[in-house]
């Protein structure tokens, strides 16, 4: 992982902490929608092999 944050925001140590913590009344999503950025987003770089 290279990148854990907020969508819009500055990096608050949550790779380092490897946590985004959410709020009592958030709920976490990832739909990988490029029309929609604000519900997250999802990117694999694959490398290496023979």
């Amino acid at each position: 992982m290279t990148r854990l944050r907020r969508l819009f925001r500055g990096d608050d140590g949550e790779l380092d902490a490897g946590l985004l913590r959410t709020g009592p009344l958030e709920v976490a999503q990832c739909d990988n929608d490029p029309d929609r950025p604000e519900n997250g987003r999802l990117k694999l770089v694959i490398g290496g092999g023979r």
